[in-house]
C-alpha cells in the first residue's frame, strides 16, 4: 500500500529564517511539517517532548532548534480548525496546540478545503469542537495529504493568560503529578526560590528540556524537585561557558570532546602569523621556524639567553634555560631537536658578529 508524501516546497532551503536556526533547523523542519500533518495540524506540548525520541534526534539538538523556530516565528501558539468531511453538513473541529503559519501560506496545511490555521488558540468560536490529545484517532483524523490552498492565519497579539512562575507550576504538576508537590515547601515557593537563583534562566524552557531528557532516556525520576534543581544549575553553567569566549571557538564540553578523540592542537595568531596552539593549557608549540621569525616574540627572548651564555663562556645549549625563556611567553618547543636547530642558527650569527 502507497504512502502519501508530505509536501514541501522546494524553497524552503533559502528561508533566511530557518537557515539563521543553523543546519540543523533546516534538516529537521520537514520532519516537523510531517509531524504537524499527522497531529491534525497542531501539535501538543506532549507531541513537542518526545519529537527527539521518535525522529531519533539527540535531545539537545532538538531544544536548540525548536527554541529557534518560536523565536522566529515558525512554530506559534494556536490552533488548527476544519469541517469533518462525512454525511451531511459536517462537524466543526480544532485541534489546539502548536502550529505554523507556514502551513497556510504555503498550502501545505490538512487536506479539508474548509481548514485554516489559528494563531491564538482563543480565537475558537463555540461551534466547534475541540479535539483532545488523549483521544483516539478516527479515518477521518489522518490527513490524506493532497495539497489545497488553506485561508491565511488569522493573526493575533493575544498575551499568554498568568505569570512565567504560575506557567512553571502548571507545566511541573500536568507533567509530573503529586511527584513533584512533594517536599517541606509548597510547589508555589520552590518555584520562586528557583527563580530567585536562577533570574536569567528561562525555567519553563530548562523543565520542558528536562522532561525531553527524561523520556530519552526511558526512565521516571521519583525527586522531581531535586532532578530539576540539579538540571538548573547544569543549564547555568552552560550559559555561562557558551557565553564565555574562548581563543579556540570551543565552548569547555566540545574541548574536552576534543581532547579525548586526540585533537589538542589548534591553530591561533601572533602578529599575524599561524601557530600551533594546545587547547588544554593554551600553551603555543613552536617549531625551529617559529622560534627564529623575527616577527614573533620568541627570538629575542633565546638570542638574549645565547648572548648571556657565549659571552660567560657557558655552555649555550643549556635547553633548560631556553625552555624557561620561551614559558614566559606561554610557549615550548615541539621538540628537543627543534630547538637545538634554532639555538644552532642563533649560536652562529652571534660568533659571526663577534
Amino acid at each position: 500500500m502507497g504512502t502519501s508524501w508530505v509536501r514541501i516546497d522546494v524553497d524552503f532551503r533559502d528561508d533566511p529564517e530557518l537557515v539563521m536556526g543553523g543546519w540543523e533547523a533546516v534538516a529537521l523542519w520537514p520532519q516537523v511539517v510531517a509531524a504537524l500533518k499527522r497531529a491534525d495540524g497542531a501539535l501538543t506540548d506532549r507531541d513537542i517532548e518526545v519529537f527527539p525520541v521518535v525522529e531519533r534526534i539527540p535531545s539537545d539538538v532538538w531544544s536548540r532548534v525548536l527554541g529557534h523556530y518560536k523565536s522566529v516565528g515558525l512554530i506559534v501558539e494556536g490552533s488548527c480548525r476544519w469541517t469533518s468531511q462525512g454525511k451531511g453538513a459536517g462537524v466543526n473541529k480544532s485541534k489546539v496546540g502548536w502550529v505554523t503559519p507556514r502551513l497556510a501560506e504555503k498550502g501545505n496545511g490538512p487536506s479539508r478545503s474548509t481548514s485554516n490555521i489559528i494563531v491564538g488558540s482563543q480565537l475558537i468560536s463555540d461551534d466547534v469542537e475541540v479535539i483532545s490529545e488523549d483521544m483516539g484517532r478516527s479515518e477521518d483524523n489522518i490527513f490524506n495529504i493532497v495539497p489545497r490552498a488553506l485561508s491565511r492565519p488569522v493573526l493575533s497579539c493575544s498575551v499568554p493568560t498568568g505569570s512565567e512562575h504560575n506557567e512553571l507550576c502548571a507545566y511541573a504538576r500536568q507533567t509530573w503529578g503529586e511527584k513533584v508537590d512533594k517536599g517541606k515547601r509548597s510547589l508555589e515557593q520552590w518555584v520562586g526560590a528557583q527563580e530567585e537563583a536562577h533570574p536569567n534562566l528561562d525555567l519553563l524552557v530548562e523543565a520542558k528540556k528536562a522532561r525531553a531528557h527524561e523520556v530519552s532516556k526511558d526512565t521516571d525520576y521519583k525527586a522531581i524537585r531535586r532532578m530539576l534543581s540539579g538540571w538548573f544549575n547544569r543549564a547555568e553553567g552552560y550559559k555561562e561557558e557558551r557565553n564565555a569566549t574562548h581563543w579556540s571557538g570551543l565552548n569547555k564540553r566540545e574541548r574536552e570532546q576534543e581532547v579525548a578523540a586526540g585533537n589538542t592542537a589548534y591553530r591561533s595568531n601572533i602578529n599575524g602569523v599561524s601557530l600551533w596552539r594546545d587547547i588544554r593549557d593554551g600553551i603555543y608549540t613552536l617549531s625551529a621556524q617559529d622560534i627564529l621569525n623575527p616577527d614573533l616574540p620568541y627570538y629575542e627572548s633565546v638570542k638574549a639567553s645565547v648572548d648571556a651564555a657565549v659571552g660567560a663562556n657557558e655552555d649555550p645549549y643549556d635547553h633548560e634555560a631556553y625552555i624557561k625563556a620561551l614559558l614566559k611567553h606561554d610557549a615550548r618547543p615541539e621538540n628537543t631537536q627543534n630547538l637545538t636547530f634554532a639555538i644552532d642558527q642563533i649560536v652562529s650569527s652571534v660568533r659571526v658578529a663577534e
